[in-house]
């Protein structure tokens, strides 16, 4: 199963009830695709994305593309709101084990970005 596929499944069964998540060496390609499914979870206290995998390629593809999370419209972003998120960690890796530390950073400022009890730690 995909994650795609979990995500749908918890914003189905437990849209706004899930309090942790936690997705650990999962392959995730289509960034835009996840942060859409967070807005059914704004319950959320902690998520940690632990070593989630991107093809370097895709990444560095998306970018220069403007596709995925470059793109301008930026859609994923409407309606995402996590006001009870206390604890983030976003660690994306390639395919060959080497940090992704531009995609882990550009996903953490989006999500701290709708998450006003983390952004008040800033």
């Amino acid at each position: 199963m995909g994650i795609n596929e979990i995500l749908k499944s918890l914003k189905e069964s437990q849209h706004n009830s899930l309090k942790t998540l936690i997705l650990n060496n999962a392959r995730i390609n289509y960034n835009s695709t996840i942060l859409s499914y967070m807005k059914y979870l704004q319950n959320l206290q902690e998520l940690r994305l632990i070593n989630c995998i991107c093809g370097r390629g895709i990444f560095l593809n998306n970018k220069k593309n403007k596709k995925d999370i470059f793109d301008d419209e930026k859609n994923y972003e409407e309606g995402l709101w996590l006001p009870n998120l206390k604890y983030l960690q976003v660690d994306y890796i390639d395919e060959k084990g080497e940090e992704l530390n531009e995609l882990s950073l550009i996903i953490s400022s989006v999500l701290i970005r709708c998450s006003p009890l983390l952004n008040n730690g800033i």
